[in-house]
């Protein structure tokens, strides 16, 4: 069998070499085959949904004669700051962080029943001082409006929205559960043990010289290159009667989180299919079940399951067994990041297809 290209990858689009390393795996298949298998090339670290809550001192690209000109003094809203940090904030503008409020996933939740437990982190700003609550997450969010040192600084700055547990006045899902635990998965990672934090991948250095600053477009779970980095995928299929079956692994690479991170609605979809087959497939996430209340007295929704890819240091691969219908032609494979389960998507009137990141995928030829 021969590994699929690394380059193709949706309807033939093309993609960079860099994306992909191929390389081939052993296994039986006709007795002598081999199995391609896509190594996520390693370069970023923290993924899906963790979108670090950073400060650093802004690169001025304007000079100015004294802080007490400086517009976060007075906790001004983001585009104040555009005029002596233009190139932070147009990567700001271009983040999540400052569609926080506007993401259509978002606002299919909040718009039925808003909350200022939700506002809170995703209008930030205007939580804190008043600022526009479309502007999401902005400058005043994380930067202190009295000096030049951050709000909070490091992995608990970004705990402040990346870490907390259900609103105490939830009828349906039990306040003693993380509805976001991804500090908590941080600490329990290598990467932690390293000393890599949240902003060494979501928010790395760019630019030269005195313009060097940590980019604010703060890349998190709909990025498709920093998702591709969280996950290394090896596949094997035998011939097995009137039926193909697919081993697939998956485990995380460069992050430190599990995958995905971040909201309930996030999974993984594993998937394996041959040509004009349907695809089989397999969905990695937390799964909620109505047993006793954390208090002992009546029933609330509770995490009974979580299939998640465990970051490095806190837990094992996660390793799938797919039965594929027998066909001519190759076996393919997919790993794709879904912000919401399809079925809850199309209840929200979402095509399925954008609120998913391919974080790898292949093709296996079979040889009779």
């Amino acid at each position: 069998m021969a590994a699929s290209d690394p380059r193709t990858h949706r309807g033939g689009r093309a993609e960079p070499l860099r994306r992909r390393i191929p390389r081939q795996d052993s296994a039986v298949l006709g007795g002598e085959g081999r199995v391609g298998r896509a190594l996520i090339c390693t370069a970023a670290l923290l993924t899906v949904s963790l979108c670090a809550v950073w400060a650093t001192t802004l690169t001025r690209t304007t000079p100015r004669s004294s802080a007490a000109e400086c517009s976060r003094w007075r906790a001004a809203p983001a585009h104040e700051c555009a005029g002596c940090h233009a190139k932070i904030y147009a990567e700001w503008r271009s983040s999540l962080h400052a569609l926080a409020f506007d993401d259509p996933i978002f606002r299919a939740e909040y718009e039925p029943a808003p909350s200022r437990f939700c506002s809170n982190c995703h209008a930030d700003a205007e939580a804190l001082f008043g600022h526009d609550a479309h502007d999401g997450v902005s400058c005043s969010s994380c930067h202190r409006p009295d000096d030049t040192a951050p709000r909070q600084v490091g992995v608990e700055g970004c705990g402040r929205c990346h870490q907390f547990h259900y609103a105490p006045d939830e009828t349906i899902y039990d306040p003693a559960d993380a509805l976001q635990d991804t500090v908590h998965e941080w600490r329990r990672s290598d990467a932690a043990r390293m000393g890599v934090t949240c902003v060494d991948c979501h928010m790395p250095l760019v630019g030269d010289g005195a313009g060097r600053h940590h980019n604010h477009r703060v890349a998190g779970a709909a990025d498709e290159w920093l998702v591709a980095q969280a996950l290394d995928v090896s596949t094997s299929a035998h011939r097995q009667g009137e039926r193909i079956e697919v081993t697939m692994r998956v485990e995380a690479a460069d992050v430190g989180h599990r995958v995905p991170t971040g909201d309930v609605f996030r999974r993984l979809r594993v998937a394996a299919w041959t040509d004009g087959g349907d695809p089989v497939e397999r969905w990695l996430g937390r799964e909620f079940a109505a047993v006793t209340a954390s208090t002992g007295e009546g029933f609330r929704l509770r995490p009974v399951l979580d299939s998640r890819v465990p970051a490095p240091g806190d837990g094992e691969a996660v390793e799938l067994r797919l039965s594929v219908p027998d066909a001519e032609g190759p076996l393919h494979w997919s790993v794709e990041l879904h912000r919401m389960p399809v079925a809850t998507a199309s209840q929200r009137n979402f095509d399925p297809e954008t609120v998913k990141v391919t974080a790898a995928y292949g093709s296996i030829e079979l040889e009779r």
